[in-house]
């Protein structure tokens, strides 16, 4: 069903079907979109049956739960309140509660809608942005500023305490090799480095985005802009130099204002202007592989201008960073480059990064690979007694799945996450050679036993 904000609507769920949600054992679907301001779902229910309801986002046939809300007790109403994503489609589950079984009922589903907070003035360095606390909830968490907001998070990964700043800039606009730059970026800085992508939104005034179109001929609208990521932590002033372009995920109007979303991998600060603003390398890719004993590090750039060498870093957190090596830039090129470097002294768990320096001294980084090494004990495989008849011992010294493989190469047996002495039943196995293989993570090992 579908409903519009400041709306209420009384349906019935008897007759509905169990779904499996977590908490509403059958009820009725509503969808309504988002508007980026504040929303709040009530379900009432009628006489004392006990409600709850349920929040989605994605599409029918891949949903993902936002928010189980199942508080309240029978003839109570049950609440949820959150911010919304412009655009984003939200579908409601509402109906009786998993902690009954009656089969029947109705309810009232009411929405109410905030207004729009106003987009943050920006104006010289601000470090007074409220910070948040990124737990993993997978809700878009706000960034405020004096009742203002400055952008959103997507709270995907436990990232910690997440500071922000914002910078604003007056006067003539500035630029990066010619190309004009927004008049404002942002800093977020989090406790700890995320191994995943995370969506950031980001919002700018109309105002700022009219004076961008106007000095730059290759942007006619929002959707000409991406954002350049440059390292640090600061809240600069001027541009820093160097820096990594982002693609664009979703751009729009925010009432009367515009934001602009990107996913990123590592944070630092970001800067809005034309997606042809000049870089001095553009990496393509950049990869870390765990190996044996080692790290092999590869990456590619699409052009080089100026460039006089990539350094290789290394970090156990994700914020205090080594130097490992250096390679030799091609320096000028507008085709594809490959790069690649091996790591012989790894750390068990750790983050690499990659740094282009150029001519000039002005360095970019790229974002973070985190890696976790394969340990050499991995390997290691004892099978007793061998040969054998009635019982097979597989010695394990790390967890591993272990597997009994016949001669023609067929899985007869198998023991997962396993680690210690393993055993295999093999009195009633045909006689003949047969292999021990043992997985664990990116590794395998093998070992012949003979059954007789």
């Amino acid at each position: 069903i579908a409903m519009a904000c400041n709306a209420s609507l009384v349906a019935s769920y008897r007759g509905s079907t169990p779904n499996g949600s977590t908490c509403v054992t059958r009820g009725v679907w509503f969808q309504t979109t988002g508007t980026g301001g504040g929303m709040t779902i009530n379900v009432s229910p009628d006489a004392d049956n006990d409600v709850a309801l349920e929040v989605f986002t994605g599409s029918c046939g891949s949903l993902s739960s936002v928010v189980c809300e199942d508080s309240g007790i029978e003839g109570e109403d049950d609440t949820y309140s959150f911010l919304t994503l412009s655009g984003e489609t939200y579908y409601i589950y509402a109906g009786e509660s998993s902690f009954l079984d009656d089969n029947e009922g109705s309810l009232t589903l009411s929405l109410t809608c905030n207004a729009l907070l106003p987009v943050a003035a920006a104006s010289g360095c601000d470090n007074t942005v409220n910070d948040v606390t990124m737990t993993g909830s997978g809700e878009w968490l706000p960034i405020i500023l004096n009742s203002s907001i400055v952008g959103k998070i997507k709270d995907t990964e436990a990232l910690g305490l997440t500071t922000i700043s914002l910078y604003g800039n007056t006067g003539a606009l500035r630029t990066s090799g010619g190309t004009p730059l927004a008049d404002r970026n942002i800093t977020i800085n989090p406790a700890n480095a995320p191994s995943l992508t995370i969506p950031v939104r980001l919002f700018f005034t109309a105002a700022e985005i009219n004076a961008l179109i106007a000095a730059d001929p290759t942007v006619s609208s929002i959707a000409d802009l991406e954002f350049t990521k440059v390292s640090g932590t600061s809240c600069s002033g001027p541009y820093p130099g160097g820096g990594v372009q982002l693609v664009t995920t979703a751009h729009g109007s925010y009432g009367g204002e515009y934001f602009v979303q990107t996913s990123v991998a590592a944070f630092s600060e970001f800067f809005l202007s034309s997606a042809s603003a000049p870089l001095p390398v553009e990496l393509a890719s950049f990869t870390a592989v765990a190996k044996t004993g080692a790290t092999h590090v590869k990456w590619e750039t699409a052009s080089e201008r100026n460039v006089d060498y990539f350094r290789i870093e290394r970090s156990s957190n994700g914020s205090d960073f080594i130097e490992i090596g250096e390679v030799a830039a091609v320096g000028e090129s507008f085709s594809l480059q490959s790069y690649e470097f091996t790591d012989y002294d790894p750390l068990p768990k750790g983050y690499y990064r990659l740094v282009s320096v150029d001519l000039d001294g002005s360095t970019s980084t790229s974002d973070l690979v985190f890696v976790e090494q394969v340990l050499a004990k991995a390997l290691e495989i004892s099978v007793f007694p061998n040969p054998t008849t009635d019982v097979l011992n597989v010695r394990v010294s790390v967890t591993a799945t272990v597997q009994l493989i016949d001669p023609t190469g067929r899985i007869v047996a198998e023991h997962a996450d396993q680690d210690g002495t393993v055993q295999f039943e093999t009195a009633s196995m045909p006689k003949g050679l047969y292999y021990v293989r043992l997985l664990s993570g990116a590794t395998t090992e093998t070992a012949p036993v003979v059954l007789k």
